[in-house]
């Protein structure tokens, strides 16, 4: 049963969503090339976790070997983002996790249109829309330092 309280309706919706979050890290693809003789596993974002290469290719093109890492590689992703769509599916599917987004949203919505001025909210400190003081360093900070990888689906 959801609760009719707010804050805990969020708490619920935060622990389910990391549930959810660690069921995605555990989401792991395998594909293989040339008849399985080459194998391939990765994770969730598609980087490859594991590689196995039969000893009968032995002598193969460098090219030709590299065109079967990336097929499998790619069979690999495929399976992968089919597990992650399974998972979407059951989570939007499910009717508590419903319940609890629309609690949710709710929640947030009831907390904008209230009166109580922002600083004195809960986690007003924590909002990433109001300005960080100078030389404080802020999420876009470290978006900036670093090339994201892009998902492999």
């Amino acid at each position: 049963m959801i609760s009719s309280n707010a804050d805990i309706a969020l708490t619920e919706l935060m622990l389910h969503a990391a549930h959810i979050g660690q069921q995605v890290t555990r989401i792991r693809g395998q594909g293989a090339a040339a008849q399985g003789q080459v194998r391939a596993e990765v994770d969730a974002d598609g980087t490859l976790t594991g590689l196995s290469i039969d000893d009968a290719l032995q002598g193969t093109a460098m090219q030709e070997l590299a065109r079967l890492v990336v097929e499998a590689q790619r069979a690999a992703c495929a399976q992968a983002s089919e597990s992650a769509a399974e998972l979407r599916r059951t989570f939007t599917d499910n009717p508590y996790a419903a319940s609890l987004l629309h609690q949710g949203a709710a929640a947030g919505m009831r907390a904008a249109q209230s009166k109580t001025p922002r600083a004195q909210r809960p986690c007003a400190s924590e909002s990433y829309d109001e300005p960080l003081p100078p030389g404080t360093v802020g999420p876009s900070d470290w978006l900036d330092d670093w090339d994201l990888p892009q998902r492999a689906w």
